[in-house]
């Protein structure tokens, strides 16, 4: 049975190698590349989602340091967030289980900054960092996959958030969408694409559906503005303008697309390709779509992609190259053609996009790469590098059978069929690479352009893509109709070839290595029937003179090539070659001008046109003299400057105030004219040649006139005593006043602009203004200026200030004239009493009470008249104010009582106000006070009717001193004759001051001063000690107290021996009788007494105290 084998011979020139690997429990992320610690070298930061670890490794994979997270983790971005020079890991995670997330900030050594909890769920998603704001730093955008995006500052505070109704499933999107300095941020959720302003506005939302992937921004087709491609869960690919309308959509046949679409010039042609893989399909393919979303190729890759390409020229060979992640854990790498150039195989899943980069900065890139567990192993993480050295014949059969199998297509689509013998032969090439015992047979390849050749055009094949495996191809050997027969072998791979006829033509290549082994290929080239040309031109400017570049512009067309020459023939015996030439004719006429296009394949077409080369207009000029020319004075207008280029000038025809009528004609260019009125005159001249062809010119002839004089002056109607400000409003037209003078009337006079000026008697005055301009010109102007009389200044007074009916009133008139004297006054009372003076006083009773308005007109000698006017408040009678008090002598420990007798005999009393003369008052009608202190008080009572009127009453009120009172003790109360009584007088007291002197009478004849005084009375009886004391105003006051003195108790009987106890309590045990009590004073007196001889006589060591 036949089988059609799609199989690659590879060469690998640039052979993959694993640099270094580390391996962790676990799924790694995309791992991000940047110098953390500043040594010249890249490190690789990625996170262990299972582990819940954040990695960073040198650039020889050892481990510079890790941080724990304590939780499943997504990819780290890195970027310097808080300005300090050195760059910070910015990472998100979090539980799918209670909705918690977190993003975490670690500086370049692997500490913590800061945390910020997510309540919205997980933070998978890679942070994007940008400074949104412009204020130089950077933010932090996390879209967190339950739904909420938020914007963090480099200190980990919020600064805004936006939660969708859908899932979010991958990083935003960040760029300056519509170019006017400002980011936006175009989140895809599981529902729409919201696109937010930098302060979290929500500007617009693209309608797609499901999208799971970050979308692309760019300009895809070159027109300056940013496009965003984005790629639903269900295979459709869309394309917006910036202003997010739909520019197209395209379904590549995928069942899902799972990674986020790229973009970038491939071929370098300056056009951008976009690149999308397919997911989850039977056969997925990597697709290359123009920026109009056609497809131009695409690439089988056998398995589902997770992570995006990348694009990139890794090999330094001047080609870019496509790097694909194939879910299979292949690492593929597609030359711009579309030919693989290389694989590397790893052992498991590849789903987390791949990071290029300079490690150590050794000039050549390196491919880190996540590697995932498929069940249970370790995870990996690759650093590939790509040698520029090496050679290795290998077989890729890309996951298949050698028999039956798949590989990429170049962008001809084409492969190669073994039939039959295939399992043998890919057998032998098997066992041949590993014993080296059999010759590999070269593949053949070619392609050709143009793709869709015409008769007699010719075709460029290239058959430079065959290889041989372990030799080199030494024959290609052409078949060009497929008849069997080769009709060319050359050694070259390239080679051209002309078809005659129409149709499809099946080209054979059969190639020949060193070692004789072969390989054909066939291609069919479908061959069209070319078209001629269609010559057509334009030119401009369609009414061209001798002196115009005439521009002829190519429009032919070629509907199946194109047109490659160009013939023209003006017509006057010249020819161009250019596509688009100018051309000057030197003389007018009619020209027919041809041209001759060629496509191609060689078919021509010719067209003509008519071109009609017109007379040159003559050209109007004239000059005038003198320049600046007064009223009536003559002028010189000379236009012999006017030129004709293609002939002469042959009449002048001259408009003097360009009102559309010619006032003069000649032949001559020369002529004169005089303006009878100053100001600017439009001239204009037209000119007329020996065609018949004309032309005109104007120009503005400035005559001189002379300046208007005007002036204006403030006060309008002036008096004497103002000071009049005079303010030139002269004008010159065509020039500036320089000098004025003014005629005031009264024989003075000035030489500035704006003068002032004071008149010293009334009348009418003309002012004249004499003007002159910067040319000599004068004008004058006069106005007439009357001073006027000034009133008299007058005003009025009164006394008293609050008359009462019937009360006689004082009016004062008080001013001046300040241009004369004031001859009379008349007063109008406003009661119907009017009364004229000369002098200025006059008094006036009025009858009742009431407001009177009082008007005043002064007359002064020149009848002019001022007048005032006041109001008079004319109350009724004064109210009668009375009181009485008592008690009529008062101390500090009395209250008065005031009482009030006041009456109104037209009204009634309406308030009280009552001032106690020690500082405190009352507006009670019958108040009572009493006076802290003794004194003369002045008690005033005021009271007020209804009229407001008032009376007042002062009445002097005397606080009397209160005596002391006296009072004493004396110990003891019952003396003996002889023995010392003290006296206290110190209970003595003096209400309402202090007492000052204590005066003492014994009854026995002696006396004593002071407070405590002792005395001693000699003989027993009775006494009526008297205390008199004083205060400090002089009061007295006595108090008597009688004593009875005893005589001295007789000494007891003496014993031969005696014995006396003292002491300061003394207990009768079991006596009805009281305790005796005494002080220590009194036993010591009582010591004493006992040892004295006049006393007890007891020896003092026989009393015991």
């Amino acid at each position: 049975e036949e089988r059609t084998v799609r199989a690659v011979l590879m060469k690998r020139a640039n052979a993959i190698k694993a640099k270094w690997f580390f391996q962790a429990e676990g799924f790694f992320s995309s791992a991000v590349l940047g110098d953390i610690n500043l040594d010249g070298r890249m490190e690789v930061i990625a996170s262990v989602s299972q582990e819940s670890t954040v990695y960073a490794l040198t650039s020889e994979g050892e481990v510079l340091w890790y941080f724990p997270t304590y939780v499943p983790t997504g990819p780290p971005a890195l970027g310097d967030i808080n300005n300090d020079g050195e760059l910070e890991v910015i990472v998100g995670g979090g539980f799918n289980t209670n909705g918690k997330g977190f993003v975490y900030a670690l500086n370049s050594r692997g500490k913590k900054l800061w945390l910020y909890e997510t309540e919205e769920g997980a933070a998978y998603n890679a942070p994007v960092l940008v400074d949104l704001n412009g204020d130089g730093a950077l933010e932090i955008v996390v879209a967190v996959k339950g739904g909420t995006l938020y914007v963090l500052r480099g200190d980990g505070t919020l600064v805004w958030k936006y939660t969708s109704p859908y899932t979010i499933a991958s990083p935003p999107a960040v760029c300056d969408l519509d170019n006017d300095g400002k980011p936006e941020i175009i989140l895809a959720t599981a529902g729409k694409i919201p696109i937010f302003d930098s302060a979290g506005r929500e500007l617009k939302s693209l309608e797609v559906g499901d999208v799971r992937v970050s979308p692309f921004v760019g300009d895809i087709d070159g027109d300056g503005k940013k496009e965003i491609i984005v790629s639903t869960y269900d295979g459709k690919v869309y394309c917006f303008n910036y202003e997010g309308s739909l520019l197209w959509k395209a379904e590549i046949g995928e069942a899902a697309i799972c990674a986020s679409p790229i973009a970038g010039d491939l071929d370098g042609d300056n056009k951008v390709e976009i690149i999308i893989g397919g997911c989850y399909g039977s056969y997925p393919h990597l697709h290359v779509l123009n920026s109009h979303g056609q497809e131009v190729r695409s690439y089988p890759i056998i398995s589902s992609l997770f992570a995006s390409p990348l694009i990139a020229d890794i090999d330094a060979d001047g080609e870019k190259e496509i790097i694909v992640p194939s879910y299979h854990g292949r690492i593929l790498i597609i030359g711009s053609g579309g030919v693989l150039k290389d694989v590397y195989e790893t052992e498991e899943q590849i789903i987390a996009a791949p990071s290029l980069g300079d490690l150590d900065n050794d000039g050549a890139l390196e491919l880190v790469v996540s590697v995932a567990p498929s069940s249970g192993s370790e995870g990996v993480l690759y650093a590939l590098s790509f040698p520029s050295e090496g050679g290795e014949i290998i077989w890729s059969c890309l996951g298949g059978t050698p028999w039956h199998t798949s590989s990429l297509e170049d962008a001809l689509s084409y492969s190669t069929a073994l039939k039959k013998g295939a399992r043998a032969a890919a057998e032998w090439v098997a066992r041949g690479k590993i014993y080296g015992e059999i010759n590999v047979n070269p593949t053949a390849a070619f392609s050709f352009t143009p793709s869709h050749p015409k008769t007699g055009q010719t075709v460029h094949f290239d058959a430079s893509k065959s290889v041989d495996p372990d030799g080199d191809i030494v024959k290609f050997m052409w078949d060009w109709d497929s008849d069997g027969d080769f009709d060319e072998v050359t050694e070259n791979p390239y080679i051209e070839h002309v078809f005659s006829k129409v149709g499809e033509h099946e080209v054979t290549l059969k190639v020949v290595d060193s070692q004789g082994g072969t390989d054909e290929i066939t291609l069919t080239v479908r061959v069209i029937k070319n078209q001629p040309p269609e010559a057509k031109f334009s030119y401009a400017p369609q009414k061209p003179t001798v002196l115009d570049s005439i521009v002829f512009i190519d429009q032919s067309l070629d509907p199946d090539g194109t047109i490659v020459k160009w013939l023209w023939d003006f017509g006057d015996g010249t020819i161009s070659s250019e596509r688009n030439p100018t051309h000057k004719y030197e003389k007018k006429g009619t020209f027919i001008v041809k041209l001759s296009v060629e496509d191609d394949v060689g078919a021509t077409s010719i067209t003509t046109a008519t071109v009609n080369v017109i007379n040159l207009p003559p050209k109007a000029a004239f000059s005038f003299k003198p320049l600046r020319p007064r009223v009536e004075e003559e002028v010189v207008f000379d236009a012999s400057l006017s030129d004709d280029k293609d002939g002469k000038v042959v009449r002048y025809k001259w408009d003097w105030d360009s009102d559309g009528t010619v006032d003069e004609e000649t032949a001559s260019p020369v002529t004169k004219h005089n303006f009878p009125q100053g100001g600017l005159h439009r001239v204009t001249l037209h000119v007329t040649d020996d065609d018949g062809a004309t032309d005109e010119i104007s120009q503005v002839v400035n005559v001189l006139q002379p300046p208007e004089a005007a002036f204006d002056f403030k006060p309008i109607n002036p008096s004497i005593l103002d000071e009049i400000n005079f303010f030139d409003r002269s004008a010159d037209v065509d020039g500036r006043v320089v000098s004025w003078k003014w005629d005031f009337g009264d024989g003075t006079s000035s030489e500035v602009p704006n003068p002032t000026h004071r008149y010293e008697r009334k009348g009418a005055f003309v002012v004249r203004l004499t003007v002159t301009d910067n040319d000599g010109l004068s004008s004058t102007v006069s106005r007439t200026l009357v001073i006027r009389n000034l009133p008299p200044e007058v005003s009025l007074s009164y006394e008293p200030q609050n008359p009462i009916v019937g009360q006689e009133v004082s009016f004062k008139a008080t001013g001046e004239d300040p241009d004369g004297e004031i001859v009379e006054y008349i007063w109008d009372f406003g009661d119907g009493s009017v009364i004229e003076r000369k002098e200025p006083c006059v008094t006036h009773k009025f009858t009742s009470p009431g407001k009177y308005a009082i008007t005043l007109k002064a007359r002064d000698n020149d009848g002019a008249e001022s007048v005032v006017t006041k109001t008079v408040n004319v109350r009724g009678s004064s109210p009668n104010v009375d009181f009485t008090f008592t008690p009529g002598k008062a101390t500090v420990l009395v209250e008065i009582q005031f009482v009030d007798h006041s009456s109104d005999p037209d009204g009634e009393i309406v308030s009280w106000h009552w001032d106690f003369g020690d500082g405190t008052t009352s507006t009670e009608r019958n108040p009572t006070h009493r006076y802290t202190k003794k004194g003369s008080f002045t008690v005033k009572l005021t009271v007020t009717d209804d009229d407001g009127l008032t009376a007042t009453k002062e009445v002097e009120i005397q606080v009397v001193n209160v005596p002391p009172e006296a009072s004493f003790t004396f110990r003891p109360e019952e003396p003996y004759a002889g023995q010392e009584v003290s006296f206290d007088a110190s209970g003595s007291e003096d209400p309402d001051g202090k007492i000052v002197g204590y005066s003492w009478d014994f009854g026995d004849g002696e006396v004593g001063e002071g407070i405590e005084v002792k005395h001693v009375f000699e003989k027993p009886g009775s006494y009526s000690v008297a205390l008199t004391v004083t205060d400090d105003d002089g009061a007295k006051a006595t108090h008597r107290e009688g004593i009875v003195v005893s005589s001295l108790p007789q000494p007891p009987p003496r014993f031969k021996e005696q014995w006396a106890l003292v002491v300061g309590i003394s207990d009768y045990r079991d006596q009805n009788i009281r305790d005796l009590k005494y002080p220590e004073e009194d036993a010591k007196a009582f010591y004493d007494f006992l040892t004295s001889p006049g006393g007890g006589g007891f020896p003092r060591d026989h009393v015991r105290l």
